[in-house]
């Protein structure tokens, strides 16, 4: 028995839910409902005995949106199911809806006697989890497979390629700014606006879902602001420490003034005592330190904060949360706001970078998007990790080193929140 879509829905919502060509891909501006229309699609055909394969970015998007928003339509059409939250699976009485993150595609081919699959966020995932998927569609009750797309689009990706050089008598698709969304609030469409104002060829791909064909253009800190010259010592300094947690991790030590990185220290397997002792001989090379902001994120540094409220630096030590809130709200948290900073000095082209190690491997995987509330978010670590394999640490210790400035009377990071506050 089909199921009927009941519920206020755009006419380019309506096309992607009732679509029935092999590719369909629904490219969406943020906030054009691209989440919300995948949960409908996928509840409708679960509900019609199809199994359902859905992929997104990480667990952790699955879990908090995706999931969600399946269970929401199976609701709201009154189709029992029972969630194993375990195994990421919702199983209806003649189908199943498995979750599966893209973080490991080769994870995904083991699968089978699934007839539609899905990949959210498509453009911003790699290849390989589109091929992978497309293995498990295959069972000798599979007829018609399908697989469906969600996505932002995102110059120079494969998906953008796939798109435009697919045969158009399998592909359906289906483009919907930002602005085509009547349920969107004036509010939130003036937000997106002010987070983009300034960058039109950003504000193209992410409000009007333009498929441009050009390399990524929503890196925080683009190739063109990448300023390599000799910096002064002589000039008050900040320090940025970044402090490893797991893995690959590593700690860095970044001391910068106004003109740039003076220099960038590499740690491993630092307790709290040894991070003090090397920063402290580092500190003590400088006349004038204005500030050090320390990543305290999940509580990695407080070890290092204990040991410093004993010491004379005291004053001008600040454990930063990262997921902390912004000053400014078109910043998700503290980690967009401090990368964006470091961005602002990299436009004038006095912001050096040449002392660093590794950093612009790091910059140029380091990229940003609008979030469902219309504030730039830093992708998640996870993909920068997979991208150059491993995390970020001189970037944000670059980062953390200029998001007091240079002055000795500034206390913004006093405002994170307890315990990573100053002393």
């Amino acid at each position: 028995m089909k199921i009927k879509v009941s519920v206020d829905i755009s006419e380019q919502q309506s096309r992607f839910i009732l679509s029935e060509k092999k590719f369909t891909a629904f490219v969406g501006g943020r906030g054009s409902g691209k989440t919300f229309i995948l949960g409908h699609r996928a509840a409708g055909r679960a509900a019609n005995g199809r199994n359902q394969l859905v992929v997104g970015r990480t667990y952790k998007e699955l879990r908090q949106t995706i999931i969600p928003s399946v269970k929401n339509a199976l609701e709201l059409y009154r189709i029992p199911f029972k969630e194993n939250k375990n195994d990421n699976i919702i199983t209806l009485k003649k189908s199943k809806i498995l979750f599966l993150s893209g973080e490991n595609p080769e994870a995904i081919r083991s699968y089978t006697d699934y007839h539609d699959g899905y990949i959210d966020e498509a453009a911003w995932q790699k290849q390989m989890v589109m091929k992978n998927l497309s293995m498990c569609l295959r069972g000798k009750d599979v007829l018609n497979p399908s697989v469906s797309f969600t996505t932002t689009p995102r110059g120079g990706s494969w998906f953008n390629l796939f798109v435009t050089k697919s045969n158009q008598e399998k592909l359906e698709l289906i483009k919907c700014t930002t602005f085509d969304n009547p349920f969107l609030s004036e509010d939130s469409l003036e937000l997106f606006k002010e987070a983009l104002s300034g960058d039109e060829k950003l504000a193209r791909q992410e409000l009007y879902a333009d498929m441009l064909s050009e390399s990524p253009i929503n890196a925080v800190i683009p190739d063109n602001l990448i300023f390599m010259s000799d910096v002064p010592l002589d000039l008050p300094v900040s320090i940025g420490i970044d402090v490893a947690r797991e893995g690959v991790d590593n700690t860095f030590i970044v001391v910068s003034n106004e003109k740039g990185v003076v220099e960038s220290n590499k740690f491993s397997n630092l307790d709290g005592i040894n991070l003090y002792l090397n920063f402290e001989k580092i500190a003590k090379k400088y006349k004038t330190l204005c500030s050090v902001n320390v990543d305290n994120t999940g509580g990695w540094a407080s070890s290092f904060l204990d040991i410093v409220k004993t010491t004379d630096y005291r004053d001008k030590v600040f454990g930063i949360n990262f997921a902390s809130s912004a000053s400014n709200n078109i910043y998700a948290n503290k980690r967009a706001e401090m990368l964006f900073k470091l961005r602002d000095l990299c436009e004038k082209k006095t912001f050096s970078l040449k002392n660093c190690q590794d950093v612009v491997s790091e910059i140029n995987a380091t990229t940003y998007f609008l979030n469902g509330s219309g504030q730039r978010q830093i992708i998640d670590k996870k993909l920068i990790k997979k991208d150059i394999g491993h995390s970020p640490d001189e970037l944000d210790a670059v980062s953390l080193s200029v998001l007091n400035g240079f002055n000795l009377h500034t206390n913004e990071a006093r405002y994170s929140p307890l315990p990573q506050q100053g002393w």
